[in-house]
């Protein structure tokens, strides 16, 4: 298991390539303000910000209204890329391309197996700037 180290970046920064599911950004919603904690990094792309996987979590962020949210950067050199769905095949170019354009692919077209990566939790206080609130 290696150490990653997360940075906190703005969710508006961070580019989406898959359609998500609203009833399922609901749900995280809901753990996230239960919890008051973010548990899982947002995997980007380094270079282009590529939401590798974490959509529904980005979309929860964005709904709360976070100013900052927890990423792992990643290569697609370091991730092996492959879909959820039977004959569906994608090159990291193609995913890119989809996300640059706002085309965004079907949720759960493609699947991103990481490296083990140690992490821990960050509290929500932390993603909001100093005077704003959480929107709830």
């Amino acid at each position: 298991m290696i150490s990653c180290e997360l940075r906190l970046v703005p969710p508006s920064s961070l580019v989406p390539h898959e359609e998500i599911i609203p009833d399922r950004v609901n749900e995280l919603t809901d753990l996230l303000i239960r919890w008051q904690s973010w548990t899982s990094p947002i995997c980007i792309e380094r270079h282009s910000r590529c939401i590798m996987d974490g959509h529904h979590r980005h979309a929860a962020a964005l709904r709360l209204g976070l100013t900052r949210v927890p990423v792992a950067e990643f290569d697609y050199e370091e991730v092996l890329l492959g879909s959820w769905r039977p004959g569906q095949l994608f090159k990291p170019e193609e995913i890119i391309d989809c996300a640059r354009r706002g085309a965004l692919l079907p949720h759960k077209s493609t699947r991103h197996v990481f490296p083990p990566v140690r992490v821990a939790p960050v509290p929500l206080h932390q993603l909001v700037m100093p005077g704003a609130e959480l929107t709830i």
